[in-house]
């Protein structure tokens, strides 16, 4: 059962989005439900092989929301995107709450936690083929 503190959806924009790579590389159609597309404020950036969110920045990210089954998945997911809740100014992303646009839902989102440099900002918030 999962416990009230992780009783969150993920709000997923890059890899984790089920059309991508990291969805089956972890086996997550057997771990969460898909509780469809959403949105969310923030700015998305093309950091190469993968995207990164800025929540702070003003504009739309476009993703989907997934429903973890049991409190497994969410250190699953933090391990794959590099966080450690012990020590986060060390980890590549951090584990953020938001609020999306569309459902109004509260979510956790993974938010990059490094400086972006120079990388480009993904125009309309939409990375790969979402």
């Amino acid at each position: 059962m999962v416990t009230v503190s992780t009783a969150l959806p993920v709000f997923v924009y890059g890899l984790l989005c089920p059309r991508f790579e990291g969805f089956a590389e972890l086996c997550l159609m057997d771990r969460v439900d898909i509780l469809g597309p959403d949105r969310i404020t923030g700015t998305l950036y093309d950091l190469g092989d993968y995207p990164g969110l800025v929540p702070s920045g003003a504009g739309i990210v476009v993703g989907e929301l997934l429903m973890p089954r049991d409190d497994g998945v969410l250190a699953l997911l933090d391990a794959y995107e590099l966080y450690d809740p012990a020590n986060p100014q060390a980890s590549e992303y951090v584990r953020v709450r938001v609020t999306t646009l569309d459902g109004g839902i509260d979510a956790w989102v993974y938010a990059y936690n490094r400086d972006v440099g120079g990388a480009p900002v993904i125009a309309g918030g939409r990375w790969g083929d979402l």
